[in-house]
């Protein structure tokens, strides 16, 4: 299965930029599923942008937090954000 064809894969391509995946996921994984999922869309609009940190990477992140499982979330990493070693 493709990056766009998983649920999460497509939550991030709707709703911000599929090259800034990595920074979704990260942004999830250090506040926490259940945190990010009770940010208010008030709380949203309130955020001042930093250059990484911007209003659609939290749109982002609290969508896949209330869409998906936290088992999608470690499948989607596991398969599409990590890079498999090559061997020398």
């Amino acid at each position: 299965m493709t990056y766009y064809e998983t649920k999460i894969g497509k939550i991030i391509e709707e709703e911000f930029d599929s090259r800034m995946g990595n920074a979704v996921i990260s942004y999830i994984m250090d506040k926490g599923m259940s945190n990010v999922k009770e940010i208010t869309d008030e709380q949203i609009k309130k955020l001042e942008g930093n250059g990484l940190m911007t209003q659609e990477l939290v749109r982002c992140a609290r969508r896949i937090c209330i869409e998906c499982e936290w088992a999608e979330l470690i499948e989607f990493i596991r398969l599409h954000l990590w890079c498999t070693p090559n061997s020398t």
